[in-house]
């Protein structure tokens, strides 16, 4: 009676064991090739925010009105609305006109307003690039922005922003409307990733001030990691593959194009190394008209923790926490922050 008790058990287990392969491996992933070494044999740090982060309300005013007072648009604040995790003061000569301020991170949004940029024509005098990317550090200088270790800041990108016309007899037009300055970040030779570390500033008429992006903690001396503290690169690789399959487990393919190692700024005061994954996925679905079966493709990423017990917030946790995440600034790339 034993021996078919512990029959069933052994049946029931493998039964189990089975289904959860099957279901595991219902996603194929594929890896590219030499993928597996990324920590082995590297001195890994984390790293944390060196002073208190925290903001007091009142100082955001005055914040916002020296952030208005460099800009030259002719616009102020005149109301300023509390919201959970956040400050916002607007314009209501131009509504576009924006500081929106997380206290608890000291990161922002800033827009002087863009009513002064919203006729048709190309704005006079835009800097070009190594001018624009000198005049982007003066104003993060004056206002007292400037990371303190300027070797972390990665070497400024210079794009813009256009604004596309269609006329009433049909014809287009394409006007540049700022130059944008992003600068990222750069520590132990790793780029920093993630919410944080990040600034960008928009430039407009004569190289005028129009607006500020930035989510930019100082931190403290690295702490270096333990091998005891860090997972495997075996143990990554199956982090890397179970993350994969539950964020896309109605995918039919994935290929994984990149997983390197960086540093993951959480945006909560924590920097740590971790590995960024990008792919691609497919996916199939049926038409409703003709019923036919058709596959779709969409970019994927993701951030795999190397650490064992992780301090920072990985965007995989947000259902687990049941308080608004302090997250990045709504569009770093949009000066109106829309």
């Amino acid at each position: 009676m034993k021996r078919d008790t512990f029959g069933k058990c052994v049946f029931f287990a493998l039964v189990v064991i089975v289904l959860f392969y099957l279901d595991l491996s219902a996603v194929e992933v594929k890896l590219p090739q030499g993928a597996g070494a990324w920590i082995t044999g590297k001195a890994l740090y984390s790293y944390t925010s060196a002073a208190p982060m925290k903001v007091e309300a009142a100082a955001v005013k005055n914040i916002a009105d020296s952030l208005m007072a460099r800009a030259t648009t002719g616009v102020s604040f005149d109301k300023m609305v509390p919201y959970q995790g956040g400050i916002l003061y607007t314009s209501a000569k131009d509504p576009s006109a924006i500081l929106d301020f997380e206290p608890d991170t000291g990161a922002f949004v800033f827009n002087a307003g863009m009513l002064k940029y919203s006729q048709e024509g190309i704005t006079p005098g835009l800097p070009k690039s190594e001018q624009a990317i000198t005049l982007a550090k003066k104003y993060l200088t004056d206002l007292n922005y400037f990371p303190k270790n300027e070797k972390e800041l990665s070497k400024g990108y210079v794009g813009g922003l256009s604004m596309g016309v269609q006329r009433d007899d049909g014809s287009r037009a394409l006007y540049q409307k700022l130059v944008t300055v992003y600068f990222g970040r750069v520590i132990d030779n790793l780029p920093v990733m993630g919410v944080g570390s990040r600034i960008v500033v928009h430039l407009g008429e004569n190289g005028q001030l129009v607006g500020i992006v930035r989510n930019w903690v100082e931190v403290q001396k690295g702490i270096k990691a333990a091998a005891a503290q860090l997972r495997t690169d075996a143990e990554i690789k199956r982090e890397i593959l179970k993350q994969i399959q539950t964020d896309l487990s109605t995918a039919k393919t994935v290929n994984v194009d990149k997983s390197d190692l960086v540093l993951y700024d959480d945006g909560r005061g924590v920097i740590e190394p971790a590995i960024y994954v990008e792919a691609l996925s497919e996916f199939e679905k049926i038409d409703p008209k003709t019923r036919k079966k058709e596959t779709y493709k969409t970019p994927y990423d993701c951030y795999v923790p190397v650490f064992k017990s992780s301090k920072a917030y990985y965007p995989s946790l947000e259902h687990l926490d049941k308080t608004k995440p302090i997250a990045a600034p709504k569009n770093d790339q949009n000066p109106s922050g829309t």
